[in-house]
Order: structure tokens, then C-alpha cells, then sequence
């Protein structure tokens, strides 16, 4: 017993310690989008501000200085939500496809006498919507990423050119050395 004592305290001692570390970190302020994770939410952040992420529609919000990103923000907005609703319906009429399928089978006459015929048309209904769903889910994401890279290409673009309103809210930023800058974004 006395040989594993040294091992035993090293676990104990790790175990009792492991949950004092804490690690944070914040990415440098930068006049560019970058998705951000903060208390288990999805955000998004220019310069030092933070905006919703998801449905919320805070994408618009850190877009907002280019236009064509804002486009696409709002598209990004706009297709998540009709994703949303047609989950939802899909997932209803599969439901009611699968209960008057399992009312048929138990020869129950509920839906009168072509319940198997409605409840199935219910599920192929239920299924497609579903599947129109996951399209449009698919184009939100698309958009958000579309809406991203544009809002980031122009700023580096106007910061190249030394145009104002490249960096909004934040110090005007120091020439880069031609020598050390990557001249892509």
C-alpha cells in the first residue's frame, strides 16, 4: 500500500487542481468579422463590439457598412427562419403520417377508409418538406459565410487603400512594413 501512496497523491493532487485553471482568450481587435464563441453562443465580432449569432439576426448588424454583405446577411437571416419553419412542419405531418399509419395497422378507422393513403401521403409530405428544409438551412449557411468573406475583403481592401471607415470604432492602424505584411487577406 505504501508504494502506490506517491502515485496517489499525484492524482489527488491533480484532480483537486485541474479545475482552477482558467484559459481565456480574446482575439485581437481588428476591424474584420470573426465568429466568436462566448457562453455557449455563437456571435459575431468586429473591432471590440459583439453581436447576436443564429436567428437573432446580429450578422446584419456587423455588416452593416457594405452593402452587398448586408445583402446576403439578410438572406442568411431569411432562409434560416423559412429552414426553421419548414423543420417544423415536416417534422408535424411526419408525425401524423407515422400515428394514422399505426391507427391503420391496428385497423382502426379514424381517418375513415383511406387512412393508410392519407397517413402515407402525410409521411412523403412530412419527408420532402424536410428535405427542403435541410436546402435551405444549407443556403443559410452559405450566405452567413458569403456575407463574412465579402464585409472582410472589402475592409481589407479600404485598409489597404487607407480609405476612411475601414476600421469603424477603432485607432487608425500603423503602416505594415512591406517586408513583414502578407499582402493577401
Amino acid at each position: 500500500m505504501r508504494r502506490h501512496l506517491p502515485g496517489l497523491a499525484v492524482l489527488a493532487a491533480a484532480l483537486l487542481t485541474s479545475g482552477c485553471v482558467s484559459m481565456s482568450y480574446r482575439p485581437q481587435s481588428t476591424p474584420f468579422v470573426k465568429i466568436v464563441q462566448i457562453d455557449g453562443m455563437q456571435k459575431f465580432r468586429v473591432g471590440d463590439t459583439d453581436y447576436s449569432g443564429g436567428l437573432a439576426g446580429g450578422l446584419d448588424g456587423a455588416v452593416k457598412d457594405v452593402p452587398e454583405a448586408l445583402a446576403h446577411a439578410d438572406d442568411a437571416e431569411s432562409d434560416a427562419l423559412t429552414g426553421l419553419v419548414l423543420t417544423i412542419i415536416g417534422a408535424v405531418l411526419v408525425g401524423l403520417g407515422t400515428a394514422g399509419l399505426s391507427a391503420s395497422a391496428a385497423e382502426s378507422d379514424i381517418y375513415g377508409s383511406d387512412s393508410g393513403t392519407f397517413s402515407a401521403v402525410f409521411m412523403v409530405g412530412g419527408l420532402a418538406t424536410s428535405i427542403a428544409a435541410m436546402f435551405e438551412l444549407s443556403s443559410a449557411t452559405a450566405h452567413q459565410i458569403d456575407a463574412i468573406n465579402i464585409y472582410n475583403d472589402t475592409m481589407w481592401l479600404r485598409l489597404m487603400d487607407g480609405q476612411p471607415g475601414a476600421a469603424p470604432g477603432l485607432p487608425p492602424l500603423a503602416p505594415l512594413d512591406p517586408g513583414t505584411a502578407d499582402p493577401e487577406p
